[in-house]
């Protein structure tokens, strides 16, 4: 290498320095290494009391490390190992002299051998060379230059003691700094399993989308979980895993049934190492999988231990309670994927209540720990998220599952609590990839290579139990782009951020905020990179205020209020009120017209018929119930009535009719016979469902932009299962807080339901309380109800959900209403209030984003909406014509295309909306 010459005097001088190093090194090597950085400042190369607390370096936490701060002009710290600067004149580090910015973990820089120097006058050239034995590079102005070191250690010192001269501004090394291309889209990782992790990034070899996912490689270029620490409940998890060590090495970790700080796993089933991996494996270490949060810490919380039988039980209320207090002020996160299996309605115990509300209430310095919990796997036995208290609780996220296409897992738990859906398994896809125990324990007892360690393919993860810890790492995204987010804002980040993406739930409707929302699965599936992003500029939402109004009505629920009847000429007595059981999807909440009546055999195939503005007879047998109502359905049928064929007496229970488009109830074969027997003999019989439900209204004067909405109600009804309880607000949306279910007790007693259904609507107006027995015998009364409204205060003249104030700024009147769009960006009035954003001015530009995708192709993303198509048009560099590529469908919130890239090709790209 060339070496800048230096004469003997300051080679001398240059001598003394080092040897002044090594005494310092050696003072502090005999009073010991563990020294807190905050308690003691070692300073290199002079005497401490000649340096000021400007430039020093401190001893990290141990001892292999020191912190050095220069000013920059802004002081910087950097972290030097210790080993380098024990032998700096070894070769490699001649020309370049390693540290770390921030901190031991942070990116890699290099120092050089030049000093920038800065004085806060002229500079003295020769007295700055002369004193700190450096040479004059680039003289740049009267105060700024660039020095010469012999090596990049010596200009570290002369730094060090520059930074000293009360006349120096600036003095720091010459440092090759962590700079990378900025992209909305992080590179592809080397985890050996990433291919199958689904829910990561869910494209085919050529980067086209062969599914739904997260849009986790967006939301890593923004964030990636650090200084965050999610805690799960559960059966503890494989600490040592090659794939989690590191990230629960931290902690905190704590088992509550053996009262021992310990996260490790209690058995051989892996739920809780599963739940790990998906929240935090470590990535990008050609290793296994990576976890949504791949730098978060993880925090092992033991709830559940193996009782005198050998069976695993959950731990104790008291110890509940301790979990969810543990630690509150390190843990950022929870996640829970547990909760009731009765069919009975089960609340929240008295000591796990004070838990939860102590951790949301003065967990995270106040702005509360953000829960997320399962919604439970119990559709198939009509279970109900709103009958678990820990489930239906407003100060949690509950989280439903979505399968591969998008659409609501077969079996998980519907519920009007219910805020948002991730990624599960289901029967015919696959489940989603995570860790399992190493070795021959857990799932998987055996494979080639490390294949046991790790839940994959037909063998992955799968239930609700995957779909919260999966959102739980969402949520410590967010957290890493902001920590001032509090529980709520977390909450109502991931509700705008969300989406619908499978076509196959009914139930997605437009709430009065213009939200499109479902009971099962809530706001939908969250957009990752979309939820960091908005995190990052979020402003905390203002605090909420509770509105209760209670009546006692003393209102009788009429029997058998939903019921089919039958029009015609000469209709027997036993056809005008037939008893009926409800299927699970669309609910004739008002009854229907009078529609003709068809018999369809049992619709094993397509019907050719058209059943427009027609209702449709079908006999169970040969195939689904819902296979049945489909092409009923198709075929243009109002509704169907499907009666049993071996059963005199009971109806059929419709299971599966829950992705069906129309209703369809189901009675007796008597009664089928019956009316099949009477369409045999006539020629213009119609058949009507009507519904008769006890009815009572809420009138609300005060102004909230409604958050939860609570319906507290007690009823003397002696077989709960048969009542259905809805809550329609005055913007006209229905929360279904109760359907028909299998619990055969009295009630609901002193129970309250919780709706995220009505986010962002007006409270002010009617709200209207509807139960509707749906079978014949047990009855009751409504001898109490209380309406629980959560919102924010507005001022709100004209009730439309919107600050009259904050419409008076924007537009200048209240002419527009929450559904409105002025500036065409996607982002509705409602959306814009929350945002607090200008929603007369685009805050979403179209503007095209380019990415490398992998080696060989390049993702182009923009802005965009449902509604809009745009042309993506390009022309290679230099040429004249313009090749239309493809006309794209806008989706919220933005559209995306992958090309491949060609070498030594230059292409021009350019977007426009489709005219």
């Amino acid at each position: 290498m060339n070496k800048v010459g230096l004469d003997a005097s300051h080679q001398r001088g240059m001598l003394r320095v080092i040897s002044q190093m090594q005494r310092v090194r050696r003072q502090f090597k005999k009073f010991g290494w563990r020294v807190r950085a905050a308690s003691l400042a070692i300073f290199i190369g002079i005497p401490c009391s000649d340096l000021s607390s400007e430039t020093k370096v401190r001893s990290a936490l141990s001892g292999e490390w020191h912190l050095v701060e220069f000013k920059e002009p802004h002081p910087q710290v950097y972290a030097l190992r210790a080993d380098d600067l024990t032998r700096p004149n070894q070769e490699h580090l001649l020309t370049e002299f390693p540290a770390r910015l921030g901190h031991p973990d942070g990116p890699e820089v290099f120092f050089l051998s030049r000093v920038v120097v800065k004085a806060k006058k002229n500079l003295n050239h020769q007295q700055i060379s002369q004193k700190h034995y450096l040479q004059v590079d680039r003289a740049l102005t009267d105060r700024l230059a660039i020095f010469r070191a012999v090596t990049p250690f010596l200009a570290i010192q002369a730094a060090i003691a520059l930074n000293q001269d009360a006349e120096t501004e600036a003095a720091y090394p010459l440092v090759r700094r962590p700079f990378k291309r900025h992209s909305r889209f992080q590179a592809k990782t080397n985890d050996t399993y990433i291919d199958q992790a689904w829910h990561i990034d869910n494209r085919d070899a050529a980067g086209q989308p062969a599914g739904v996912d997260l849009k986790l490689r967006g939301a890593w270029s923004l964030s990636d979980g650090s200084g965050v620490t999610v805690a799960f409940s559960d059966n503890g998890m494989d600490i040592a895993h090659p794939d989690l060590a590191s990230r629960a090495s931290e902690g905190p970790h704590f088992n509550f049934g053996d009262n021992i700080a310990s996260g490790n796993f209690i058995n051989s089933d892996a739920h809780g190492t599963a739940v790990a991996g998906l929240i935090a494996a470590e990535g990008n270490n050609d290793t296994g999988v990576i976890g949504v949060a791949p730098k978060a810490n993880l925090s092992s919380l033991v709830v559940f231990d193996i009782n005198r039988r050998g069976r695993e039980g959950i731990v104790t209320d008291d110890a509940l309670m301790d979990m969810f207090e543990f630690e509150i002020d390190t843990i950022d996160i929870q996640n829970h994927s547990w909760g009731s299996v009765a069919e009975q309605q089960s609340g929240i115990d008295a000591l796990s209540d004070r838990g939860i509300e102590a951790a949301v209430s003065q967990g995270r310095e106040g702005r509360g720990v953000v829960m997320f919990r399962a919604g439970g796997n119990e559709r198939e036995f009509l279970s109900n998220a709103n009958d678990d208290g820990f489930s239906s609780d407003p100060r949690v996220i509950l989280v439903g599952a979505t399968r591969l296409d998008g659409n609501y897992a077969s079996y998980s738990t519907p519920g009007a609590c219910v805020l948002i859906s991730a990624p599960s398994g289901d029967t015919l896809f696959p489940g989603v990839a995570t860790t399992d125990h190493a070795g021959a324990e857990g799932y998987v007892s055996r494979g080639r290579a490390d294949i046991e360690d790790y839940l994959l393919g037909d063998a992955g993860f799968a239930g609700t139990s995957a779909s919260s810890p999966i959102a739980a790492g969402v949520g410590a995204l967010m957290l890493s782009r902001n920590p001032l987010l509090t529980y709520r804002d977390v909450q109502q980040i991931l509700i705008h951020a969300s989406t619908h993406r499978g076509d196959l739930d009914p139930d997605v409707r437009e709430n009065g905020a213009g939200f499109q929302v479902s009971h099962n699965t809530g706001y939908g599936l969250p957009d990752a990179a979309y939820a960091v992003e908005l995190a990052g500029h979020w402003k905390n939402r203002p605090e909420a205020v509770e509105v209760v109004q209670t009546t006692r009505p003393n209102r009788l629920i009429p029997d058998r209020g939903l019921y089919l009847e039958i029009l015609g000429n000469n209709v027997p007595a036993a056809l005008r009120r037939i008893s009926v059981r409800p299927g699970q999807g669309p609910f004739p909440e008002n009854g229907t017209p009078a529609f003709p009546l068809l018999f369809q055999g049992e619709a094993t195939a397509p019907i050719s018929m058209d059943l427009t503005g027609r209702s449709a007879l079908i006999r169970r047998g040969q195939n689904t119930f819902e296979e049945k109502v489909r092409h009923a359905s198709e075929a243009g049928a109002e509704f169907a009535i499907i009666f049993n064929h071996q059963d005199q007496t009971e109806p059929p229970t419709l299971g599966g009719t829950d992705v069906n488009a129309i209703p369809v109830v189901g009675i007796t074969q008597e009664d089928g016979e019956t009316l099949l027997d009477y369409l045999g003999r006539s020629t213009n019989a119609q058949a009507q469902l009507n519904v008769d439900s006890a009815t009572v209204e809420f009138d609300v004067t005060e102004s909230l932009i409604t958050e939860h909405v609570g319906l507290q109600i007690n009823t003397t009804h002696s077989y709960r299962g048969d009542l259905r309880i809805t809550l329609t607000s005055p913007s006209g949306t229905t929360s279904v807080l109760q359907a028909y279910n299998l619990d055969f007790s009295r009630g609901p007693r002193d129970w309250t339901y919780w709706s995220t259904q009505h986010f962002y609507e007006t409270s002010v107006g009617t709200w209207t309380l509807k139960v509707t027995d749906q079978a014949l015998e047990d009855t009751g009364s409504i001898t109490s109800a209380s309406l629980i409204l959560r919102g924010v205060p507005i001022l709100d003249i004209d009730h439309d959900g919107l600050d009259d104030n904050w419409e008076r700024r924007a537009f200048g009147s209240l002419t527009f209403g929450p559904k409105a769009d002025p500036d065409d960006d996607g982002i509705n009035n409602a959306r814009e209030q929350i945002l607090d954003s200008n929603p007369s001015r685009s805050n979403r530009p179209l503007r095209l984003e380019i990415s490398p995708w992998d080696e060989s192709h390049v993702r182009l993303s923009w802005p965009s909406h449902p509604g809009e198509s745009y042309d993506l048009i390009t022309s290679p560099a230099g040429a004249q014509a313009e090749n239309l590529i493809e006309t794209i469908a806008g989706r919220f919130p933005e559209s995306e295309i992958v090309l491949p890239t060609q070498e030594n090709r230059v292409e021009l790209y350019r977007l426009q909306r489709a005219r």
